[in-house]
């Protein structure tokens, strides 16, 4: 592991009241000392046994060839091993201004600090052994999180929720391999048949059972972090951007009554009772000539495919038209919500009534106008996610891709461990799939995972985290 003193801005780049240099490494401290003063003794640079761990030092950054003032700060000194990296760290706490922020990086990268990459400060927690992959990637969801919902996931999973199941279910399968390694070796002393009878039961309680409730919890996990996606189709002139916009609270689409006003798919993001939803209001899709509207209606196609929930939307009192049993054919087979829209008018006196095909299909009535009906649909949404357990939307843990991928091929070595015992198949046999279930749960901790996985992994992080 790379030994040297790095070095951040750990704080967004703008303008503000606050912001930090983060620096970690055995030189963290010294470096710091030569660039800090104490602001009643501004000529004399400070003992390192000053910099005490968990206290705020208040001063000033000063130029060590000259010491010309850059600004006054709160320097905070975490000491190895109880630190964030398990390395000696330094925060300059300092006012945020690119100018302010980037000359105090400059000063302690010229003392000897080098820029780090990004999310270097965590690989180094993971390396160290503060932290286990699952919790590290759980920093990237808490800092990208779009709802509480989506950050309480995120907290839980950094606290070491998942890492606690996987442990769990990594000490059963070991316990099997030992079981199994003294079948092999001393055969005289087993009774098989109870043997094989009590490893089957933990085969099936300890590591399957556990394996699918946490792969049961990936479609949440994915929603929370990358957001539900929601496409609002129709025809033209059916109310699809007054929905948007109601649901954005926000002029965010053009309404006119002229049909085939969106032309292009217009896409924003809503908080939906702690869901993160990603709504793309869709160009009506008709029968044209007209070459920009047939862009539009191809990208309405791709939005289709790619959406979660299609809010399929007609009109009140006009009946069910040609062109919406048309529509109804392209997303019939796709998860989807009626909106039957417009009840504010005169003419929704006369209630459209949808074909019998259509009956097993959720039906919603709304005015996007007057928002009559809109708070029934966010409930529906809602309840799509979460289905009938209202509380599955708060779990402590979900798993990300990599993390369902490898817990997959974990669940499918020990299902294919429980049929070999089942069919009393040699013990070497059922040795490489239990060796097959440890290693992918390995894995899912960040152990025994090549380097370039590790590498591809936390490039996805911010610098300075």
């Amino acid at each position: 592991m790379d030994r040297s003193t790095i070095a951040a801005i750990s704080t967004p780049r703008g303008f503000g009241g606050v912001g930090i240099v983060k620096l970690s490494g055995p030189d963290a401290i010294r470096i710091a000392q030569t660039v800090f003063r104490n602001k009643f003794n501004k000529d004399s640079q400070e003992d390192a046994v000053r910099f005490k761990a968990y206290r705020l030092r208040y001063g000033i950054i000063v130029r060590p060839e000259d010491g010309s003032r850059i600004d006054e700060v709160l320097l905070a000194t975490m000491r190895a091993p109880k630190s964030y990296t398990g390395e000696d760290v330094v925060e300059i706490n300092a006012h945020a201004g690119p100018v302010v922020l980037n000359t105090i990086l400059e000063l302690v990268l010229a003392q000897g600090a080098f820029l780090a990459d990004p999310g270097e400060f965590t690989r180094r927690a993971f390396l160290n052994g503060r932290i286990d992959l699952t919790q590290a990637e759980a920093v990237t969801d808490l800092i990208n999180a779009k709802t509480s919902a989506a950050a309480k996931m995120a907290s839980s999973q950094m606290a070491g929720h998942l890492r606690s199941e996987i442990e769990v279910i990594r000490s059963a399968v070991r316990q099997l391999i030992t079981h199994n390694e003294a079948r092999i070796d001393f055969p005289e002393d087993i009774d098989p048949a109870e043997h094989l009878e009590q490893d089957a039961l933990t085969l099936t309680k300890k590591v399957i059972a556990p394996l699918r409730n946490i792969l049961a919890h990936y479609r949440e996990g994915r929603i929370l972090r990358e957001g539900l996606r929601l496409a609002v189709v129709g025809r033209p002139n059916v109310g699809k951007s007054s929905l948007m916009n109601r649901l954005v609270r926000d002029d965010r689409a053009i309404v006119t009554d002229v049909p085939g006003t969106t032309r292009d798919t217009v896409e924003d993001f809503i908080n939906v009772h702690g869901i993160p939803v990603v709504i793309v209001d869709t160009a009506g899709l008709q029968k044209t000539d007209n070459p920009v509207e047939k862009i539009g209606i191809e990208k309405t196609l791709q939005n289709i495919e790619k959406a979660d929930l299609i809010l399929f939307v007609v009109e009140e009192g006009c009946g069910i038209k040609a062109e919406d049993k048309q529509i109804y054919q392209k997303i019939a087979d796709k998860s989807h919500f009626i909106i039957i829209n417009k009840r504010d008018l005169e003419k929704a006196e006369r209630p459209t009534l949808i074909p019998e095909e259509w009956h097993g299909s959720p039906c919603i009535r709304i005015s996007a106008l007057r928002g009559d009906g809109v708070s029934d649909l966010e409930k529906a949404v809602y309840r799509f996610v979460a289905g009938d357990n209202q509380s599955l939307i708060h779990s402590d843990f979900a798993p990300n891709l990599r993390q369902k991928e490898l817990v997959q091929a974990s669940l499918e070595a020990a299902e294919t461990a429980l049929a070999s015992k089942e069919r009393d198949d040699p013990g070497e046999l059922t040795a490489l799939d239990l060796e097959e279930c440890l290693l992918n749960l390995n894995k899912v901790l960040g152990r025994e995972l090549r380097e370039d996985i590790l590498e591809q992994i936390f490039s996805e992080f911010c610098i300075g985290k």
